[in-house]
């Protein structure tokens, strides 16, 4: 009968378990878990996001399903804003945040609120991304003269978006404007003496503890895109100058990208690669970090089998 060594079988398995990974590192070809995503779209709806808000708004249904059929289980909600409706940054009617739909993975009230969005208002340029954008993900609501109601002119109360833990979250803002209003640096806005507003500091303290990566579907101009909209592909890193502006340093710091919307069909296009990027801070067991532990296991392996062979030879 033939006798089979089992540290010799052990060490052809880890050979093969390592030719495999080199393999698909030279191939970049991944191995993926099931992930559990949730999109968030946080939408400038001003009078001058109309043409690309209506774009946008025509991809949604089909764009949707495609997402269900990739990733059961994928949840999909909606905030708009516009801003606080106080002179200058706003007039009568505008608002700093508004959560139109729940992540939820039905998306009939998604779809719903998407076809009901229409542009219109909003002061000076900017607009109140970073009060928004803290707001959506700390849940909480917005009391700015210490009344604890919520309920007077520029306040809203707490809403439940619905964020789970465990699960990756794509947020993706539609806007012309590639910087935000800034308490941070202008103790008027929204008006003088308010308190509990968000500036950059809190905002993006806020982001970063969420497991998120940050698109930006830019109509504006003067900003250049990391993304070329034609074809999904990026830019080569010295065409985009990082950091320079709010909207560019928000997407950096989550591993998102700036994708500049310039043309009828780009909207498909940002959107399918925003649906299958990889960024680099989701967990999964893809690319260098299955090769690492794949090395880690086959050298633990190695050094058991060595040490056995010196124990039976001693």
């Amino acid at each position: 009968m033939k006798t089979i060594d089992f540290n010799k079988s052990l060490m052809k398995t880890c050979l093969a378990v390592l030719i495999l990974a080199v393999i698909m590192l030279a191939t970049n070809q991944p191995i993926q878990a099931q992930v559990q995503r949730d999109y968030i779209f946080i939408i400038d709806v001003t009078g001058s996001t109309w043409n690309w808000l209506s774009k946008w708004q025509a991809s949604m249904p089909g764009w949707v399903a495609a997402q269900q059929a990739a990733l059961p289980g994928v949840r999909f909600g909606l905030v708009t804003h516009k801003d606080f409706p106080f002179s200058p940054y706003g007039g009568t009617g505008d608002y700093a945040y508004q959560m139109a739909a729940a992540l939820n993975s039905n998306p009939a009230n998604f779809l719903a609120a998407v076809a009901g969005l229409s542009s219109s208002g909003g002061g000076d340029g900017l607009e109140s991304q970073y009060v928004t954008i803290f707001h959506t993900l700390s849940e909480t609501g917005l009391d700015m003269n210490m009344d604890f109601d919520y309920v007077d002119q520029g306040e809203f109360p707490a809403n439940q978006i619905g964020i789970l833990a465990g699960r990756e979250i794509r947020m993706i803002i539609l806007t012309d404007q590639k910087s935000f209003h800034d308490r941070d640096t202008d103790s008027n806005y929204p008006y003088a003496g308010a308190s509990n507003v968000p500036g950059r500091t809190t905002c993006l303290t806020e982001v970063l503890t969420h497991p998120l990566t940050t698109y930006a579907l830019y109509t504006g101009s003067w900003l250049k895109s990391d993304i070329n909209p034609q074809t999904g592909e990026p830019y080569s890193e010295d065409y985009y100058a990082a950091d320079t502006t709010h909207l560019q340093e928000l997407c950096i710091k989550t591993n998102g990208h700036v994708i500049l919307m310039d043309t009828v069909a780009s909207m498909d296009v940002a959107l399918d690669y925003i649906a299958t990027n990889q960024p680099r801070r989701v967990p999964s067991l893809t690319g260098w970090g299955l090769a690492v532990l794949l090395v880690l296991l086959i050298l633990s392996s190695i050094y058991v089998i060595a040490r056995k062979r010196r124990l039976s030879v001693s």
